[in-house]
């Protein structure tokens, strides 16, 4: 009886699986697989609505950590420097400048230490700020 449920809650859950096609051989193919789970991603991020505190956005819900939350934007930076897709550049410099303290630094500097390396590494300030509406 125990391996049977078992058995039907994984089948259950397998369901709920998704892939990707991906051909890693076209350059196409990759940036379309990348849109996806970015598009995906920011589908999830709900820290940017009007009524959201300063201090939430750029953050992800729990369960989820602020190195996640530093992941998270650091990603965005490397497929906006991957792809030349600008549709998450305004997002992402929101989440940034909202979690500068009072001296335009970081806190906690782990998170953001890996997150503010990245855009200098793309040039991404340069790319970005003429353009940021937030």
């Amino acid at each position: 009886m125990r391996l049977t449920q078992s058995v039907a809650a994984v089948a259950a859950c397998a369901q709920l699986g998704y892939a990707l096609d991906l051909d890693v051989t076209s350059s196409d193919s990759i940036r379309t697989a990348a849109s996806t789970l970015a598009h995906g991603l920011m589908n999830y991020y709900q820290n940017n609505k009007t009524d959201t505190p300063k201090e939430s956005i750029g953050t992800l819900p729990w369960p989820l950590y602020w190195w996640e939350a530093g992941a998270v934007w650091g990603g965005l930076i490397d497929y906006w420097a991957y792809t030349n897709d600008t549709s998450f550049n305004d997002v992402v410099m929101q989440a940034m400048m909202a979690q500068t303290g009072t001296d335009n630094n970081f806190l906690p500097e782990a998170y953001y230490s890996s997150m503010v390396y990245t855009p200098l590494v793309h040039d991404y300030q340069k790319q970005v700020t003429d353009n940021y509406t937030g």
